[in-house]
């Protein structure tokens, strides 16, 4: 055998072994490209499930608004009870010192 012919098979071995190491580099990112897929759809489905829940437990500003609208018309309502309630014992008070009149009676 002369000196090219080792050479060649030489060479010949080392593309071979370059191209096992290529497949093999290759499965790898594959294998990593899958799994990087995989974990992306299942954030993804835990994004959807998390905003699903989101929508259905937290009240909109919608929602807050009209509850907002309906307290202050308990508050205004309510205002008018306690004028009304101070107002009568105000009258009260004023018809018994009317009735007695003013004077204390032995």
């Amino acid at each position: 055998m002369t000196d090219e012919h080792k050479t060649g098979e030489s060479a010949s071995a080392s593309a071979t072994e370059l191209r096992v190491q290529v497949g093999i580099l290759g499965e790898r990112v594959y294998g990593i490209d899958k799994n990087l897929g995989n974990r992306i759809d299942n954030l993804g489905a835990k994004f959807d499930t998390f905003t699903q829940e989101l929508k259905t437990t937290y009240a909109t500003k919608v929602d807050l608004a009209v509850v907002d609208d309906k307290v202050r018309k308990v508050q205004d309502a309510q205002n008018w009870v306690i004028k009304l309630i101070i107002g009568a014992v105000i009258v009260a008070v004023l018809g018994l010192v009317i009735v007695k009149g003013g004077v204390p009676h032995p």
